[in-house]
This record gives structure tokens, sequence and C-alpha cells, in this order.
């Protein structure tokens, strides 16, 4: 059986979603607002050790949740969980058992996320159950919940798309794991005030990991693990001195991730038939890309890579699909780019250690600032995952430079924003398959701003071409008609884009625009 750690391939009847919270072989998540109970670790909540006799819990299986559990929360089983299609796992509450959705599994563990309207109780307890042919037939763990229970929900104001609406964030999700075992933590902060706020957390008890400039942005990003200090109090520390600094957990992003040629008519750029106008410099922060691949060749094409924290660089296969989706050469037939002509400049970020594909906050941050330091305006970003106040951060100070960011919406089938789809300023692009429906995992919201083709996506991949399912490849065809604007008009930024892609769009769904397809179906300009 073949078991995904990408978006969006077909298993055993069941259309697996593209990651958007992305589960490690051995993940470790970010602190909850509550302690464990039932067997957790008090006060970082995390892994729930079955808490009763071995007899009860026969099948050897571990539940690890973020913190307490709310209805946003993702799960992850541990131990030999067995075929999704037949096996899974269920909340039982007041003795009602609901179903959980798995999102990605392997031999050794399985990810799974709450569906809307589970009533989750406040400052309460849960169990957890094995379920076999949909009964359950046996707990494996009891698993506290947090204030607010199902109704949790973190809403922020209006990302800039629509107005007069609240978008809710997504804010749980797997973490980078310190040296010791325990969640990393990053602090983002001005250059000029690192010295104050490392001191002010060391003060604390806190480890300082490691320090990266980010000179582009005049930031610097501090990594620590806090020991026994709560991230309140770390924050704390950092107001108390005055840095202006702010400090989240170090999260982990994963993939906004098969036939068909139905892409480009639908979208009215047929293959090949583009080249554009003029010189256009687009950012892609992805994936390693294998520049052997007949689409990329002779690509004008500039590679980093940001595995400098040790990380192992992850399969090449998303890179270069969505590379190619934007630059791929006319002559490489149905693998031919929507923009090609196109300068990339790849920022490899995405690493695979035993799990998914995964990139941390430090990873994607320094690619930004790389990109800025080269002048590039327009970037894509196929990956989605929790809200995170340091990420958020560096967003917002690429966009105040001028940064044109396309973004995936995300496969997590939530209501609730993910960053950095979900952030101000960013153009939020969900999928559609060939009949224009919405891709079945897709996440919706207010800040969508755009759909494209997403679903049975031919593209290119490490050795040749494929198909691929997911936000992460509708996004890229939206960054490629942003770039043939820029070829023909290179003042333009991110509101005029977004305005120009607006009146070409179709209209899909509800009249005007919709939390479902944003403003439609985004249509090619002229090269």
């Amino acid at each position: 059986m073949s078991r995904p750690i990408h978006a969006g391939r077909r298993l055993a009847g069941v259309i697996v979603a593209a990651l958007t919270m992305i589960a490690m072989s051995s993940p470790a998540f970010s602190q909850g607002t509550g302690g464990g109970r039932g067997g957790g670790t008090e006060g970082t909540g995390g892994r729930y050790d079955n808490n009763f006799g071995r007899d009860e819990n026969r099948w050897g299986l571990r539940v690890e949740v973020s913190g307490c559990l709310r209805s946003s929360t993702a799960v992850v089983v541990h131990g030999p969980v067995g075929d999704p299609s037949s096996k899974g796992i269920s909340l039982v509450i007041g003795g009602q058992p609901y179903a959980l959705s798995p999102s990605s599994w392997n031999d050794a563990w399985m990810q799974l996320s709450i569906p809307a309207g589970v009533p989750i109780p406040a400052d309460g307890e849960v169990e957890v159950h094995y379920t076999d042919a949909g009964r359950p037939v046996g707990r494996i763990a009891t698993v506290a919940t947090c204030a607010g229970g199902g109704g949790t929900r973190i809403a922020t104001a209006d990302p800039g798309t629509v107005t007069g609406t609240a978008t809710p964030r997504v804010t749980d999700g797997p973490t980078a794991t310190a040296p010791d075992g325990t969640p990393e933590f990053i602090v983002a902060v001005a250059t000029g005030q690192a010295g104050a706020a490392s001191a002010a957390l060391q003060a604390q008890g806190a480890t300082l990991l490691r320090t990266r400039t980010l000179a582009n942005l005049g930031e610097s990003l501090l990594i620590f693990s806090l020991g026994g200090l709560t991230p309140g109090a770390a924050q704390g520390a950092l107001d108390a001195a005055g840095t202006g600094g702010v400090i989240a957990p170090h999260h982990l992003y994963g993939y906004a991730a098969g036939p068909r040629l139905f892409a480009p008519a639908m979208v009215g750029a047929p293959q090949g038939s583009c080249t554009l106008a003029g010189p256009v410099k687009i950012g892609v922060i992805d994936g390693p890309v294998d520049p052997r691949n007949a689409a990329l060749a002779g690509l004008n094409m500039q590679v980093r890579s940001f595995y400098d924290d040790g990380g192992l660089p992850a399969v090449a296969d998303h890179g270069t699909a969505v590379t190619g989706l934007i630059g791929g050469a006319p002559t490489a037939g149905p693998l031919a780019g929507f923009a090609p002509g196109a300068q990339i400049y790849a920022a490899a970020v995405f690493s695979q250690e035993g799990g998914a594909p995964s990139a941390t906050v430090e990873r994607v941050a320094a690619a930004l600032d790389w990109l800025i330091g080269e002048n590039v305006r327009l970037t894509n970003l196929s990956f989605a995952g929790p809200w995170n106040r340091a990420l958020e951060r560096e967003i917002a100070l690429a966009t105040e430079r001028g940064a044109i960011l396309v973004a995936a919406a995300g496969n997590d089938g939530t209501e609730d924003a993910m960053l950095p789809a979900g952030a101000p300023g960013v153009i939020a692009v969900t999928a559609v398959d060939a009949a224009r429906r919405l891709y079945s995992r897709a996440n919706k919201g207010s800040h969508i701003a755009f759909a494209a083709p997403g679903v049975d996506v031919w593209a290119a991949k490490s050795g040749g071409g494929g198909y691929f399912s997911g936000t992460s490849f509708a996004a890229p065809i939206v960054t490629a008609f942003a770039g043939r604007l820029l070829a023909r008009d290179p003042s333009l930024g991110a509101d005029e884009i977004r305005t120009r892609l607006r009146d070409r769009a179709v209209d899909l769904g509800t009249p005007g625009h919709d939390a479902q397809f944003g403003w439609g179906l985004a249509m090619a300009p002229d090269c």
C-alpha cells in the first residue's frame, strides 16, 4: 500500500489532503493553552501516553496532540494503526463516537483532524478510541480539552481582500524540536534589539540555540529552547526589556500539495503560446528543483538552499512541479509553464527527516530575506501552516518593501485561515478541477482571492512529469499570470495585480466574491 506524505493522492477510496500541518515520524507540537492531563506532560501537553492497563490498550498505540484538545487541533496516533479505509480513530464524547479524518499516515503514525461540528467540551476530557469498520473497539487515551472547547477560534481583522469581515486563524501545528527534545521557539526582533532580546530570555533560563540575521529585512531570528519558561512569560520578558520582539512556536509548514491536460485551455493559455513581454524575476520558496528536467532546461534560474540548520533536502518533485508550472520552457510540450521567459529564483527550504516534507519559520524567513535582497518582487508560496507571529511579522516586512506574494490556500478542509495565504496583502489561491468544482480539501475563507486549476494537473517532477493535486499547484498558475502583468507594466503593485486579475476572472459559485472561489477562476492575461 502506498502511503502519502504529500497531498491529494487517492488511496483506498479516500482523497487524502495535501498536508497543511505536517506530522513528522516523531513530531513535536506547539504548546497549548492548558497543561496535559491523563498521562500528558504537565504544562506542555503534547504526548498522551496510555494511562491505564496494557490489557485495555492491546493495540500498542499512543496519542499525541498539541497542548490540550480543541476543534482545530491536529491529532497524531503513533503505532500500527492500520489501513485508514477500515481502521480509524474516534473521539467519544458523552457516549457518542465522532470519527476523526485522516490526513496522512505511514507504518508508524497517522495524523487526523477533527471534523466541523464535533461538540468538544470546554476544560474537560474526552476519550480517544480505536475503531474498526467505523465501530469503536476500545479506548487508547484520555485527553484534556481547552478552554472554549469546540468553539475556540482566534479571529483576526480582514486580510485586505474583502472589507467588513473577520477571518479565523489556524494556530496549532507541529514545531521544530530542540536538541533536548523540547519544542523550539522563535523570536523575531529588529536586529538592533537582538542582543537585548537574547539577554532578557537567557536571564529567565531560556537557552539560545542559534541566531539568523535577515539583513535585507533588518531583522534577526533567535531560536530558543525555553526550558521551564512559558511562552507568555518569555513574551513578557521581551516586552519588559523594550525590545519590540515577538515570540512564537517554531512551526513547521507543509506543502499545500493524478490525469488530463485541461488547465491551459481552461484558463485561456494554450500550452507553449506565451513568452513574457519583458524580464521578470519570480521567486519560488519551496523544495529542491531538478534542473535536469526538460521543462527547466535552459531556464534562467538561480537556486539557493537554506539547510544550514542541518536539514536534509526533500525530494525534488514538489519544487520542480511548482517551478515548471511558472517558467517551464515552451519547447517542453505539455510541461510548458504559464510564464516562460521568467527569471526564477528558487529557494529550497523543505527538508525531510524520516517523515513528510516540512519547512521551518526560520528557513522561510531567510528565503524571503534573500529574495528581497535580490530585488525579486513576485514570489510563489505553495505551502500552508498554522498562524505564527514571527512569520506574520516577516511577511508584513516583505510586503512593506514591495513584495507581491501569491500563496496556496492549503488543503486542510478548514474555514480558518492559514499562513502565508491568510496574511494581509497576500494573494490567496484555491484549486478547482476540470469541471470548475472546488478541490474537496481546499481551505475556505474571506481571504481567498482566486481559483485556478489544481486537481490532476500535469506538471514536471524529478525525472519527468506526473499528475498533481492540491492548492500548491493552483498558486503557481496565478503567480505566472501576475508575472505576465509585471512583464508589461513593472510598476504594478500587489493591489493593482489583484484588481487586474479580478477584472478578468470568471465568477464561480455565489455571485461576486465568496469564501470558496474568491473572485472566481483566474484567466490568463496577454503575454
